[in-house]
């Protein structure tokens, strides 16, 4: 489903708001359903070949991550324009890990700790300063989701958790 820029104009304010307000949520839900299922269009599939540190995000939005062989270290993205996003996603079917290296000058990740992705999960960077051609900038992580979990976490340690409500309304937390 696709957002409509061009919405909301002073003339639908008022009486039509509440059906703006109701598409637009339905876009915006199945939108990051989409991105969850690796299905959002314009999705590139990006195979990092082993060794590679690198991905090109030049004219990406959302790149689906899977790995021709270890290591599996991602380091930099180049072709970046200031104020890109890109949602990385590794591909749920991969069986490896790939881990995401901080560094304050290149990747700035929170808790400047490296993020070890597993299939399925998702890290939204943002870019400053990037000029393509000229320099990469530095990319922001702005949010990261853990594969098939409501809310993820992941303790200074590496353990990751799953947080959850069951259906006795109930919250549970799983070591994944």
């Amino acid at each position: 489903m696709a957002l409509d820029a061009s919405i909301p104009t002073q003339a639908t304010l008022g009486d039509g708001l509440a059906t703006i307000h109701r598409e637009t949520r339905a876009a915006v839900n199945a939108n990051a359903a989409a991105i969850l299922a690796g299905t959002l269009p314009g999705m590139t599939n990006e195979i990092m070949a082993a060794a590679a540190q690198a991905i090109d995000a030049e004219g990406s939005v959302a790149i689906n991550i899977t790995m021709a062989g270890p290591p599996n270290n991602l380091v930099n993205l180049t072709g970046a324009y200031s104020g890109q996003f890109v949602i990385l996603r590794l591909d749920e079917g991969e069986a490896g890990l790939l881990t995401v290296v901080h560094n304050a000058l290149i990747i700035d990740l929170q808790e400047d700790l490296n993020f070890i992705m597993h299939a399925g999960d998702v890290l939204i960077l943002l870019n400053k300063g990037g000029v393509p051609g000229i320099s990469n900038g530095v990319w922001y992580e702005i949010h990261r989701q853990l594969y098939d979990a409501v809310l993820g976490l992941i303790s200074p340690n590496g353990t990751r958790y799953r947080l959850f409500v069951d259906n006795f309304s109930a919250l549970n937390v799983v070591t994944l």
